[in-house]
C-alpha cells in the first residue's frame, strides 16, 4: 500500500502565488498531501506555534525562495520563512529547496514591478539564500521547473521507509479486529504484570490471594445483575448481565466515553445507567476534562485489572 506524505510548502506569499500553486499541483499529482500556512497571520505568536506543529506533523518540507525575505519576527529579527526553514532542519525533517534564478527574478520584477523585489532586508535575504543554496536545493525559472522538481524529488523521498505518512483506512484490513485484540492484550498484560510483581515477594502472596478472591466474587456478582439495554432502533430492550455489558464497553472505556445530557437510546443508557453502576464497584471513574462541558468515563486501575482477569478467567 502506498503512503501519502504530507508536504509542508514554505515561501513568501503574495510574490509567489503562481509558484505555490504549481507546488500544490505537483504534490497532488504525486499522490501526496500539500500543507501550508499562508492563511495565518505570521505576526501572531500563537500562529507560529501552530506553524511548528504543522511542520512536526508533515513528512517533507519544501522551501520556495523568491525575491522577498518575508514578514519579520520581532524577537529573532529573522523572517518567518527563514524560521520555518531553520525549524525543519533542527527537527531533521526531509527537505529540499527551490530558489528563483537571477534571470527569472529580473523578468518577474520587469513584468510585475518592484513589489516582487526585497527593498528593506536585502542583506538578510542574501545571507539566507546563500545558506539555502549550500544545502539541498536547485534553481527555477518558471512554474514548470517547480512542478518537475517536486515530482522528481518526491519520487525519491517516498522510497524512504522511515517516513510515517498517511494510509487510507480502506487499505488496512480488519482494523477494528486488530484494535480490539490489541486492547485485550494490553489489559491482560497490565493484569499479568501486576500479578508478577506480587509474586516476586513472599510477603505479597496473601494480597495476591485476596485479590483473586475479590475478582472472582466480583465476576460472580456482575454475572447475576441484569440490565435492560435499549435496542439501537428503539424497538425494545435486550437483557444482559452487568459483566457482559462491562466487557462490551471495556475497550471504549480505555480511550474514554464522553457523557452528554442530549444522548438518547443506547448512548444514554451507557452514560446514565451502565457507567454509574460500574462506578459503584470502582471499575469506572469520571473526570471533566479542561474546557469540556460533560464528564468522561474511563476504566479505573481496578477496572483495567478486573477486565484482564475476566478475559482470562471467563469460561469459553
Amino acid at each position: 500500500m502506498k503512503k501519502k506524505l504530507q508536504v509542508f510548502i514554505s515561501s513568501t506569499y503574495k510574490d509567489l502565488i503562481n509558484e505555490r500553486q504549481a507546488a500544490v499541483s505537483a504534490i497532488l499529482k504525486s499522490g501526496h498531501i500539500p500543507a501550508g500556512m499562508e492563511l495565518f497571520n505570521a505576526n501572531d505568536r500563537s500562529q507560529w506555534q501552530t506553524i511548528k506543529e504543522w511542520i512536526d506533523e508533515s513528512d517533507v518540507f519544501v522551501l520556495i525562495l523568491g525575491g522577498r525575505y518575508g514578514s519579520i519576527d520581532n524577537d529573532s529579527g529573522k523572517s518567518y520563512t527563514e524560521l520555518e526553514y531553520n525549524y525543519a532542519l533542527e527537527t531533521n525533517k526531509r527537505y529540499f529547496a527551490i530558489v528563483i534564478s537571477p534571470q527569472a527574478l529580473n523578468a518577474k520584477v520587469s513584468q510585475n514591478g518592484i513589489d516582487f523585489l526585497e527593498r528593506n532586508y536585502q542583506r538578510e535575504l542574501n545571507s539566507f539564500q546563500d545558506r539555502v543554496l549550500s544545502k539541498i536545493s536547485s534553481y527555477f525559472d518558471d512554474e514548470k521547473d517547480i512542478f518537475a522538481n517536486i515530482i522528481s524529488s518526491l519520487r525519491e523521498i517516498e522510497q524512504d521507509k522511515k517516513l510515517i505518512g498517511w494510509i487510507c483506512g480502506r487499505e488496512v484490513k480488519d482494523v477494528l479486529a486488530i484494535t480490539e485484540e490489541c486492547n485485550n492484550l494490553q489489559n491482560e498484560n497490565i493484569y499479568l504484570k501486576s500479578e508478577i510483581e506480587n509474586l516476586k515477594s513472599p510477603f505479597n502472596q496473601e494480597n495476591f490471594i485476596k485479590k483473586q478472591f475479590e475478582f472472582h466474587s466480583l465476576l460472580i456478582d456482575l454475572q447475576m445483575i441484569n440490565l435492560s439495554q435499549p435496542l439501537g432502533d428503539g424497538s425494545g430492550y435486550n437483557k444482559y448481565s452487568l459483566l457482559t455489558l462491562f466487557l462490551n464497553i471495556a475497550d471504549a472505556l480505555v480511550i474514554g466515553i464522553v457523557s452528554n445530557t442530549e444522548y438518547n437510546g443506547v448512548e444514554r443508557f451507557i452514560c446514565f445507567e451502565l457507567c454509574p453502576k460500574l462506578s459503584i464497584y470502582g471499575l469506572v471513574t469520571s473526570v471533566i476534562e479542561r474546557g469540556a462541558r460533560f464528564p468522561t468515563f474511563r476504566l479505573s486501575e481496578k477496572g483495567r485489572a478486573f477486565a484482564a482477569y475476566a478475559y482470562v478467567n471467563l469460561p469459553s
